[in-house]
């Protein structure tokens, strides 16, 4: 089977690494899940560079205050929440 081409609004199975598992020194993520391909790029050798955010039911652990949603976003791991509309 031929794997799409990577672009965004793509929902893709993939093995995601928070930070919490980073931080222990995991180097891969536990599961596979659903992630959303936000951006694509080509790197400097010609390859696709790929951008996911994970797809998640779980609230976060620590509560994120709304004045953390005003700040440019720099991490892919913070909670963010969407409504429709």
């Amino acid at each position: 089977m031929a794997y799409p081409k990577p672009e965004p609004g793509l929902v893709i199975r993939y093995s995601f690494l928070w930070r919490e598992q980073a931080d222990r020194g995991q180097d891969e993520g536990e599961k596979d899940r659903p992630c959303a391909i936000v951006m694509t790029a080509q790197g400097d050798q010609g390859d696709t560079v790929v951008i996911v955010l994970p797809v998640t039911h779980t609230p976060p652990v620590v509560p994120i205050s709304p004045s953390r949603f005003q700040r440019p976003r720099r991490l892919v791991s913070d909670w963010t929440i969407s409504r429709p509309g």
